[in-house]
Formats: structure tokens, C-alpha cells, sequence
């Protein structure tokens, strides 16, 4: 049987540090819960390909984790159109188009459909940002001395390198001038450091709380982000209009499947992606009497401000923060494009779907079976 793991005895039963690539993690540790992912994740490789797929291996065992949440999403999509009941072919030839391929041909016995399997994440920059702040936090959990538990609160992104030896000196300086047996949970002294944007205010536990540090223990146990801008439709948008355009037209239905992992995401913003960001119009009367009315902003990957667009992409499946760890209690929902050039019936779709009604002025929910249960986890059967 092909594997995307290493062969090798593991003995590790501690939890993932903050800037611990996503696969070296899920290689190495020995829960059982790793393993059972394991093996459900060869089950489906082997499936997908039975010959094997070096580029995917290659992508899934990726220590930049976007590659390998990417490689996993596909081979999530995969397994997805399998248990609905497709039979799928791997990169099929496109009519036209001797460049490109989708990833995979969905077909039964009443239609075939292309489909797209991306993920969706913040800018670049924000990412860079995120890792550094993570490896940071893998620092002052990883020192010698552990004398309290620490709180923290972090605001802002740096865009260079924090300089690491000089927090943990800080931080050393601050702890040996404080009296740890008189910290109080509701006012604890704080230690303020800055880096660029980047700011952490860490404030010590009382001692033996909730119990005294121990070797192997990490320092922070909590830890806020604070308040920030967040638009996670827009990553979502970007990554439905990428695919979009990449094929050109298209012989049968396309449908791109898109796993957000945008800060903060949420089903609405899907809507927001497709139809444009929820905007309140006030019409402004000269004798105070104002009308209110909510409105798109036109800046939908499938409305625009004076038409729809995108007419090739037939269907859009949302999926929020879809991992290894997750995959069995994580749903799924279609939207269909009613502007498509080749549009779907809500009958080849088992699952959750949301569709325009006859107006095309609301979304209506179609229920269906659970996600999960189509997966074959024992506890949605």
C-alpha cells in the first residue's frame, strides 16, 4: 500500500508547536488520533491513485503548510465526489484548451462536471507576519527557566525578523525584578515590547496556578490577538476568480471548491464573495425622513456593479478551515451561479446546497445529507 507518511517508529505524544510545519507534526506524533488520520489519508491516496502521484506527495509532504493543505484539500475533493458516488478521472483534457487542467472530471450517469479544489488565505504579507509571531511564541515557551505561567496579548504584524534573544532576555530581566508570590490574576504587573507593529504585553500567573510549571510545560497557556480589520471574503473572492478565468470556456459544468483559511471566516462570506459585500444605502431626505436599504457593492465574483460575470463557473463549494484534524465534523455547502452558462440541477447535489430563488433576490437553502457521513466517519453514518 502506497503511504504519504514516512515509515518510522513514533513516540511522540506532545502537541504541535506554534511554527511546526503541518505535516512534520502529523508524521511524527503517535496519538491515535494521528494515526487514525493517517490512515484515512492513505486510504484515500490510494484510491485517487493507485499508481502513485509524485507531484502530490511531493505538495502534501510540503513544510510550507499552504502547499500542504492545498494537497490535502484536493485529495479531501476527491474523496468528497467518491462517496457522493462519482466516478473521477484526474486531470482531464479540457475541449480547446491544451494548456491547463482541472483537477478532476466528475461523472454518474446523468452528468459529468469539472471540478476545481483551492484554498483561499490572507495576503502574503499577513502570512509572513503570522509565522514569525509563531515562532516567537515557540521561543518563550521553549525557555530553560519556568518560574510562572504567562498570559499574552499581541497586536500588530511585524515585517522583519523580532529579534528573539532580546525578548527573552527582556523577559527574563522583567521576571527576576518582580515578587511572582504576590501576583494577583485580576492586577498583574505587564511587561510592554514592541517590534515595528508588532506589540506583546505578557502578564505573569499567579504562582501554582493552575499548577506550578513543570519540565516540558509551555510558558504562555493564554493568549489574545486583540481587535484587527478582518475580509475574508476578499481571499475567498480572489481565489474563486482566479480559477475561474483559467480555463477559458468550457464544455460541461465547472465547479470550483474553495477552502477558506482567511482570518476569521464565516458561511455569509461566501455570499459576500459571490454577490458582493453587504453595503446599507441611506437615501438622505431634505425633511428627515431617511430611507435605509441594504445593497451590493458590486464587487461580486459573479455580480459586478452593471452585470454578472464569470458565467463559466456553474457552482461554488464553500468549505471553512477544512484540515487533517477537523475533516470529520466539518460541512459543506454548494452555491449555484443562476447567471451560468451551463447551470446545475439541485438533483446531482446530495449534499447542503444554496440556490437563488425565481426572483433571484434570496438565497434558499436546500438541505441534504451531512458531509461527514458522506466521508464514511462511523459517527455520522
Amino acid at each position: 500500500m502506497l503511504s504519504l507518511f514516512s515509515n518510522t517508529t513514533r513516540n511522540c505524544t506532545t502537541p504541535s508547536c506554534h511554527s511546526e510545519p503541518h505535516y512534520a507534526y502529523l508524521d511524527k506524533s503517535s496519538r491515535d488520533s494521528a494515526e487514525e488520520i493517517r490512515r484515512t489519508l492513505d486510504n484515500w491516496y490510494n484510491k485517487l491513485a493507485p499508481d502513485g502521484d509524485g507531484d502530490l506527495v511531493q505538495r502534501f509532504q510540503s513544510h510550507d503548510n499552504w502547499e500542504h493543505l492545498a494537497a490535502f484539500y484536493e485529495l479531501y475533493t476527491f474523496a468528497l465526489l467518491d462517496g457522493i458516488g462519482f466516478s473521477v478521472e484526474i486531470h482531464p483534457k479540457v475541449s480547446g484548451n491544451e494548456g491547463a487542467r482541472p483537477d478532476f472530471l466528475a461523472t454518474n450517469d446523468f452528468i459529468e462536471v469539472y471540478v476545481e479544489a483551492t484554498i483561499a488565505t490572507d495576503p502574503s504579507s499577513v502570512l509572513a507576519g503570522e509565522k514569525m509571531i509563531g515562532e516567537l511564541i515557540d521561543a518563550v515557551n521553549s525557555m530553560d527557566e519556568k518560574r510562572c505561567f504567562l498570559d499574552l496579548e499581541f497586536s500588530g504584524l511585524p515585517t522583519t525578523q523580532p529579534p528573539v534573544n532580546q525578548l527573552i532576555r527582556r523577559l527574563r530581566g522583567w521576571l527576576d525584578e518582580i515578587n511572582l508570590e504576590k501576583i494577583e490574576l485580576e492586577n498583574p504587573p505587564e511587561l510592554d515590547w514592541r517590534h515595528e507593529d508588532l506589540r506583546f504585553k505578557f502578564h505573569p500567573l499567579p504562582l501554582n496556578f493552575p499548577h506550578s510549571p513543570k519540565k516540558g510545560d509551555r510558558v504562555i497557556i493564554t493568549w489574545s490577538d486583540g481587535f484587527k480589520s478582518i475580509s475574508p471574503q476578499r481571499a475567498i473572492r480572489n481565489s474563486i476568480v482566479k480559477k475561474a478565468k483559467r480555463y477559458g470556456v468550457l464544455d460541461k459544468p465547472f465547479i470550483v471548491c474553495v477552502n477558506t483559511f482567511a482570518d476569521s471566516p464565516k458561511e455569509e462570506d461566501f455570499v459576500d464573495a459571490l454577490y458582493g459585500d453587504e453595503q446599507i444605502a441611506v437615501q438622505i431626505s431634505p425633511r428627515g425622513n431617511n430611507q435605509h436599504a441594504t445593497v451590493r457593492a458590486g464587487n461580486g465574483a459573479w455580480l459586478g456593479k452593471t452585470k454578472t460575470r464569470y458565467s463559466r463557473l456553474s457552482g461554488v463549494l464553500s468549505s471553512i478551515f477544512v484540515n487533517p484534524w477537523n475533516m470529520w465534523e466539518k460541512e459543506t455547502c454548494l452555491y449555484h451561479n443562476p447567471w451560468a452558462c451551463l447551470s446545475l440541477e439541485p438533483e446531482f447535489w446530495p449534499l447542503k446546497q444554496m440556490v437563488l430563488n425565481e426572483s433571484k433576490k434570496r438565497l434558499r437553502s436546500i438541505e441534504g445529507r451531512e458531509t461527514p457521513g458522506v466521508l464514511g466517519f462511523a459517527d455520522y453514518e
